[in-house]
């Protein structure tokens, strides 16, 4: 895949990642959030807790799931990255947690969404994993 058709492809899974987190009430603060440690996919509020959320994207593929690009090392910038926001910011937040979006594409529709809440080990309230697939409403065009 070309540069640039990952890094739409890249943006899209963002998009849909966004749409899912607003229906759940979710408030999206920013996007695409640069630190010295790495970048931050989106940060949002969901209640009370700030959550860092890890978006992959990849074309359907049998037996392989977009976390599967996810590295340990990765995993680290991640957690550092979201140590750095938090020390940023002008009120400390006592919850947060790290979360990850699977998004998954036939084309350029989604046609499955997978969200595992607290995907970086010691936050929040355990592992829930959620997922959305082939429901008409994920049939989105990019």
């Amino acid at each position: 895949m070309s540069g640039a058709g990952h890094l739409e492809l890249g943006r899209a899974g963002e998009d849909a990642a966004a749409r899912y987190l607003e229906r759940r009430q979710c408030r999206i603060l920013c996007r695409n959030v640069r630190t010295a440690a790495g970048e931050l996919d989106l940060v949002v509020r969901d209640g009370a807790a700030l959550v860092f959320v890890e978006v992959k994207s990849l074309r359907e593929k049998a037996g392989f799931a977009p976390a599967g690009n996810l590295s340990r090392a990765q995993m680290l910038r991640n957690r550092r990255a979201g140590e750095l926001y938090r020390a940023m910011l002008t009120r400390p937040v006592a919850v947060w947690r790290y979360d990850l979006i699977e998004v998954v594409f036939r084309g350029r529709r989604v046609v499955e969404l997978r969200r595992r809440r607290d995907y970086l080990p010691g936050g929040g309230s355990g592992l829930l994993t959620e997922t959305l697939a082939r429901r008409p409403f994920w049939g989105y065009i990019i």
